[in-house]
């Protein structure tokens, strides 16, 4: 079953880029990003549930880009947890596959891949009893600990589906929002 989100994507799909070698590891979780989250709705890491619909994005949206939390005597992970605390373990599942899309990327500053990994972790934690399947942690520390640090930032609109990279301190979150 495909979701809401599969057929804007493949109406919008368009000419393939330039890509760059010895950075296959980055383009095999993007085209396994694009195809299990955006077309077949289901999550990144924990395949067999169906968690990106677009209620969840919204309510992902809702809760983190409409609920900003300016104080500044907590982490961004302080907020970002009381953000979503009334959310669904579904959407859950989208804010960590989110946290494994930022991770791609390079940050300036000094976190590392034993950082990237236990934001990764520590989104999970908050609700999703499941933990990360194997093949999924595998491809995860593989490309985030070695080809991931030369990844691109990038902004991408699809149709009425928008990426963005939200910039938060040090750390940078990616959404995905739906324009209605």
């Amino acid at each position: 079953m495909h979701s809401r989100i599969a057929g804007v994507v493949h109406r919008q799909r368009t000419a393939l880029m330039a890509r760059v070698s010895g950075r296959e590891a980055v383009y095999e979780v993007a085209d396994l990003f694009r195809r299990r989250c955006l077309i077949e709705g289901k999550s990144l890491l924990w395949p067999d549930p169906p968690a990106w619909s677009v209620d969840n994005l919204d309510a992902l949206w809702k809760a983190f880009a409409e609920n900003p939390d300016p104080g500044k005597d907590k982490t961004f992970f302080d907020k970002f947890q009381s953000q979503l605390a009334n959310e669904s373990v579904d959407v859950h599942r989208v804010a960590t596959d989110l946290i494994v899309v930022y991770s791609l990327f390079p940050a300036r500053g000094s976190i590392g891949s034993a950082a990237k990994l236990g934001y990764i972790e520590r989104v999970r934690e908050w609700k999703i009893p499941d933990p990360v399947p194997e093949e999924s942690r595998a491809l995860t520390r593989r490309l985030i600990t070695k080809e991931g640090e030369h990844a691109l930032q990038c902004r991408l609109s699809v149709g009425r589906v928008q990426i963005e990279l939200i910039l938060v301190g040090q750390l940078r979150l990616v959404i995905f929002r739906i324009e209605q």
